[in-house]
């Protein structure tokens, strides 16, 4: 089958760590279809073509209003000889919802303002009952889509990369804490900060490790000053098992996610999560393994799920933990998928 994949989010040369999750299902659909990538650029003005993983690309422009007046041509060149249209991100919904490409289409969506109310979110939702199907990578979600009139809607969540065999966890230097994701208030890093002096303040070993960059570093630095904790910055997505690997255990204080990769690949490694309660981590985020905090801004409740979640995985073995996402690999993702475009296709 022939597909034609549209999307405003993938990896380039100098933007190499922008929307992996994109990238893999696009991997894991071209071991099966022949599957051909339109990648909408909103930093780049121009047209070039290249191979990345062995799938064809084709970056355009859409940087300028003249580049985007362009796209809806390109897209419908881009598609004429597709079985299948697939889209992922908002910008690419828009632009395709204006292309008129006679071709059934789905879209995956992503977009954690969904899980936020507001007349931005109400009016772009209207896109949504454009697709001949939609895509959510969490029930909660689909729930928040359907919530705003779109149809068809299926959940297949994202690709969770997983260890053969999750590595067994070093207890010896106490509760060694791993936070991964974007250094900004909606991930809560100083809450996480706090987390760690009130674990401290009570008597436990515990030390923090940072993955990811933003806005908040310098304040983050300046107020974890004095604490077992660093900052590490980004780092390309194949590195994030060795950082997972020094730790024992997941925090992230977020106010919303759609699914949160990060935590499923903590899971996958056999590390408990601890997260805010908002989201689509609910799906797999559970105890004993894993815990919703409902206020992410209170440190001592946070504190006392990393407690109750260390005694739970310290008490099991990591493939106990990993299997608690054993049904996002590659390989169901990629059945999922097929079971979808054959019933369009029918």
């Amino acid at each position: 089958m022939k597909i034609a994949y549209v999307t405003a989010w993938y990896p380039t040369s100098a933007s190499p760590y922008t929307a992996p999750f994109v990238e893999r299902d696009v991997m894991a659909l071209s071991q099966i279809h022949d599957v051909r990538v339109l990648h909408i650029d909103r930093s780049f003005s121009g047209r070039e073509k290249l191979v990345r993983g062995g799938v064809l690309i084709e970056r355009v422009g859409a940087r300028s209003i003249v580049d985007i007046l362009r796209l809806p041509a390109q897209i419908r060149a881009f598609s004429k000889r597709a079985d299948i249209v697939h889209s992922a991100g908002a910008f690419a919904l828009l632009v395709l919802a204006v292309s008129g490409v006679p071709r059934p289409w789905v879209h995956t969506e992503h977009w954690s303002q969904y899980l936020r109310r507001s007349t931005l979110t109400a009016v772009l939702a209207q896109f949504e009952r454009c697709p001949d199907q939609v895509l959510a990578v969490s029930s909660v979600l689909a729930q928040a889509l359907e919530r705003y009139g779109a149809k068809n809607v299926a959940v297949v969540p994202n690709i969770v990369v997983a260890a053969e065999k999750p590595p067994e966890r070093d207890w010896s230097r106490g509760i060694a804490i791993i936070s991964i994701g974007a250094l900004i208030d909606g991930k809560g890093p100083l809450d996480a900060i706090e987390t760690v002096r009130v674990l401290r303040e009570q008597g436990y070993q515990v030390s923090l490790t940072w993955v990811g960059a933003g806005l908040l570093m310098e304040e983050c630095v300046a107020t974890a000053q004095g604490l077992p904790i660093r900052f590490v910055g980004a780092v390309p997505p194949e590195q994030i098992p060795q950082y997972l690997a020094q730790a024992n255990i997941f925090l992230l204080p977020t106010k919303a996610e759609t699914f949160c990769l990060a935590a499923a690949e903590a899971l996958a490694s056999g590390i408990g999560v601890v997260m805010g309660a908002n989201g689509g981590q609910r799906d797999f985020v559970r105890p004993p393994f894993g815990a919703l905090v409902e206020d992410p801004t209170d440190a001592g409740a946070l504190a006392e799920a990393v407690l109750q979640v260390v005694d739970a995985t310290r008490a099991a073995t990591p493939a106990d933990v990993a299997s608690t996402v054993a049904d996002f690999g590659a390989e169901k993702f990629a059945q999922r998928m097929e079971s979808i475009y054959q019933s369009l296709m029918g």
